[in-house]
């Protein structure tokens, strides 16, 4: 590219300053040089700034081995100091490969914020595109169940979700309209959905593990962003001898609108933010953040739609809120053998829902944890990781009972709904320890492991062995295969009852393995199948406290295909059949929570600057619910009280969702703007949000979504 440069007519020969730096960041390119028409090259030294004698109509060349050259052209006006804006380079055409990484995990889906800004139906939100991955059910959009997530047949309370190595209570702002760790934080993202390593326990579901950004900026950047849904901003900047801070923050804003249906008098509103402080120095580094989330609603608990004047009126309005604020520290370093990350961590959850005046939940936990991971080679053919965590809490629950009302808040307020009065305190401790081997001969990884926890709910010893092999057939092909006992203590929610001692332990021993295959180095297909066998399952019926039944199971299969050319083009494709089982003490056999038969779903994005287009279909049959199978009439209360049907013996509709999106991005010397639109199609029979009834239960109907929704959002960056 030519850059002319006409200031008039003024001296033949005279001095100027000139500063070589990033289009786009304004940073300097410190490897910069200039080619002088004589043929003479300058470096532009340590400042990327120089002082040169120009002339009119001297040619210049300004250029970087990472940017564009750009020609200048001198005019015989000039002014100094004068900056020259170079290019980047446009990437390779790197094709990026994710099979045959050698963890200790034998099921791994991972998911980075590239993928996340190009792809339709995810609000820019990382953690929202975790309900499109393979074996997690496909929950309805805007729903309450939404905001769980089921994988591989779990129970949402079966699942652990870390951030830099701390649990965190929830994942979802309230129906999913966003994750409660921001994209632009988002450094790793992995899903484990089943047969995972001895790094994580007390859990017979799946684990999610989310790290934060590591990198330091070289200077003040940052981005805002706006859509329909919600507002954010970032900024980072570094300090001095290796410290950077950043901070984040997002806020929705529906709540502006005020009342604007009987149905949901005030739409949810919800925010997060992070703040942090970090050290970078050679091999070690040291965080701290401070960061949380909070969300809060109101909505009529019953279909208005079915009810007369007088009864609309007389309609029980809930009110929620929750939130969690954490501390933490996070020390990372690396030596010439080993590497380790210690983590401490200070986490307070509350949570209240209140049913007009007729009952409410008050829940609040404090927890302190400490995690410390090692991991090390000791020679070519073998390796280890190695841990401990730990962690305390004390829980407070407050329930005062809202008769039959509260069966329709049960997936916001399962205490309420259970109908049971409390006002305790639970304290808890809970610690465990592990370690493996990484066994290596030539094509074949072997990897055993053992974790050893304990709780102080049941003093007794909790032993958990696992094995995974990888065997590398050929440099295309490769057999996994995994197995091992996984064992989970109640939720701490479930132990405020008469005999928390009844809940015995779960238990599961689970199978998993697969196919994995590259063709022409370029497209990705795997091939896998997993199985689980449950001991004494935990079941949270909606009318009363938890219970265990004596066993279940899950199994499936999934087809995965992938192929990316980083910055150009990425698709993504999985077709899964599975099933989901709990065996109850009569021995009848009831679908499970995640009870999904069959879900699918394809993603493509593509890039052509300055254009990004993208695409996505998501589809799943229908998960189970439990029906209300009739009422009795109260008449001291002048009211029918309902009776609950057969444990997940209804199920929601299928439910399909198409995602259309295109963005535009305008680059400026220092910023750039991308404007982008979507549009959310449900065909009219998967708008099913939740089913609700009449006046005496003898009715039901379903809250439905939305056919179609437009969205648009700009986001800046500089």
């Amino acid at each position: 590219m030519t850059m002319w440069l006409a200031f008039g007519v003024g001296v033949s020969l005279a001095e100027v300053e000139l500063r070589v730096v990033e289009h786009g960041t304004g940073a300097p390119i410190l490897d910069a040089e200039l080619v002088m028409g004589t043929g003479e090259i300058l470096p532009v030294g340590p400042r990327a700034q120089i002082l040169l004698d120009v002339a009119q109509g001297m040619h210049i060349w300004a250029r970087s081995p990472q940017h564009q050259e750009t020609e200048l052209v001198w005019d015989d006006s000039f002014s100094s100091p004068l900056q020259v804006y170079l290019h980047p380079l446009p990437p390779p055409m790197e094709i990026v490969v994710e099979a045959f990484q050698e963890t200790p995990h034998v099921s791994r889906h991972a998911v980075d914020a590239e993928i996340v800004l190009e792809t339709p139906g995810a609000l820019d939100d990382a953690v929202r595109l975790i309900q499109s991955l393979p074996g997690v059910a496909i929950q309805r959009e805007y729903s309450p169940g939404q905001s769980q997530l089921s994988v591989r047949g779990s129970q949402p309370g079966d699942n652990l979700v870390y951030l830099d190595g701390i649990q965190i209570p929830y994942l979802y702002h309230y129906n999913q309209y966003a994750s409660v760790i921001p994209t632009t934080q988002l450094g790793q993202l992995e899903l484990f959905p089943s047969t995972f390593g001895v790094q994580y326990g007390n859990a017979t579901g799946a684990v999610v593990d989310a790290r934060t950004l590591d990198e330091a900026p070289v200077h003040l950047e940052g981005d805002a962003s706006i859509n329909f849904v919600m507002a954010g901003a970032r900024l980072a900047a570094p300090l001095n001898k290796g410290w950077w801070a950043s901070a984040s923050g997002r806020r929705s804003f529906f709540d502006s609108a005020g009342k604007t249906s009987d149905q949901y008098p005030v739409f949810p509103r919800f925010h997060d933010f992070i703040l942090r402080l970090d050290h970078q120095k050679a091999a070690r580094a040291t965080r701290f953040k401070w960061w949380g989330a909070g969300d809060g609603y109101q909505r009529a608990v019953g279909e208005l739609d079915v009810l007369d004047p007088v009864e609309r009126s007389q309609t029980a309005r809930f009110d929620f809120g929750q939130e969690f604020h954490v501390l933490s520290a996070l020390h990372e370093w690396t030596g010439d053998l080993s590497k380790g990350r210690a983590v401490w961590g200070l986490v307070q959850h509350t949570r209240r829902g209140a049913l007009s005046g007729l009952g409410q939940e008050d829940m609040r936990e404090q927890a302190v944890s400490h995690r410390l991971d090692l991991s090390g080679t000791g020679h070519a053919r073998w390796a280890w990781d190695a841990g401990y965590e730990v962690r305390g809490s004390m829980t407070h629950l407050a329930v005062t009972p809202a008769e039959y009302e509260g069966l329709l808040v049960a997936e916001e307020a399962p205490s309420l709904a259970r109908g049971q009065e409390i006002d305790a305190r639970v304290p808890r401790l809970i610690g465990a320890t592990y370690g493996d081997l990484h066994l290596i001969e030539g094509p074949l990884r072997v990897i055993p492991g053992v974790r050893v926890g304990l709780d102080s709910d049941q003093l007794a010893w909790m032993i958990d062995p696992r094995l995974m092999t990888r065997w590398r057939i050929s440099s295309s092909s490769a057999l996994k295969l995994a197995g091992g006992r996984y064992t989970q203590r109640p939720a701490t929610e479930d132990l405020f009852r008469d005999d928390p001692t009844t809940l015995p332990t779960t238990t599961s021993l689970q199978l998993a393995g697969g196919l994995e295959q590259t063709v022409s180095g370029r497209m990705e297909f795997e091939l896998a199948g997993y199985k689980k066998w449950l001991k004494n399952p935990i079941q949270h019926p909606v009318d009363r406290a938890a219970f265990a039944q004596p066993r279940g199971d899950a199994w499936g299969v999934e087809l995965v295909t992938r192929y990316r050319l980083r910055e150009i083009v990425f698709l993504w494709g999985w077709l899964g059949v599975a099933q989901s089982r709990i065996e109850e003490a009569s021995g009848h056999t009831v679908p499970s929570d995640g009870d999904q038969r069959v879900s699918s779903g394809l993603v493509v994005s593509w890039k052509t600057e300055p254009w990004v287009f993208g695409f996505r279909i998501s589809h799943g049959t229908g998960l189970p619910y439990t029906p209300i199978a009739g009422s009795v009439y109260d008449a001291g209360r002048d009211s029918w009280i309902p009776v609950a049907g057969q444990e997940h013996d209804a199920r929601f509709p299928a439910y399909t969702k198409v995602d259309v999106r295109a963005s535009h991005t305008w680059e400026f010397n220092r910023w750039s703007l991308t404007g982008s639109g979507e549009v959310w199609f449900v065909p009219p029979k998967s708008t099913a949000l939740y089913p609700v009834w009449n006046y005496d239960w003898s009715e039901e109907n379903f809250v439905r979504g939305p056919m179609l929704l437009p969205l648009m959002g700009m986001r800046a960056t500089f």
